[in-house]
């Protein structure tokens, strides 16, 4: 569990929470009091910078776009699977893929079954069968 020490705060005993990884408490040392820092030129630099970057690029493909389109719209036509692939989800939009590597598509029944008695679960071997929920009588 959390470290906790002892130290006076306005003439009080006030226990704080020192665990690096526990919530804030009241009078926790970990708090920045001085609040976020303030951006430095560097950093105001490097962000006018990348956005400069990608606005250069936007205006450069929106110039391309004119020439690019009618070749892919070619390419598509002779048969490019690639091409027939982009022009289909610039069009249509991208198909929606759901990922489903843990169930096959059977619902998912949690190991703990629903109890509350967590040193049932600790016994519980995951490789056996799924603990189930407890009958109410």
């Amino acid at each position: 569990m959390g470290l906790l020490n002892s130290t006076k705060m306005e003439g009080e005993e006030t226990e704080i929470n020192s665990n690096l990884t526990g919530p804030f408490v009241k009078n926790d040392p970990r708090i920045n009091r001085e609040g976020r820092p303030k951006e430095t030129e560097e950093t105001k630099a490097k962000r006018k910078l990348i956005k400069d970057l990608v606005a250069e690029y936007r205006q450069a493909l929106a110039e391309a776009l004119p020439v690019i389109t009618p070749v892919l719209l070619k390419q598509a036509a002779k048969g490019d699977i690639q091409a027939i692939k982009e022009v289909n989800d610039r069009v249509m939009g991208k198909a929606p893929q759901s990922t489903d590597i843990t169930s096959g598509g059977e619902k998912i029944t949690p190991i703990y079954g629903g109890l509350s008695n967590f040193s049932d679960v600790q016994e519980h071997n995951s490789n056996q069968t799924d603990i189930q929920p407890q009958q109410e009588d």
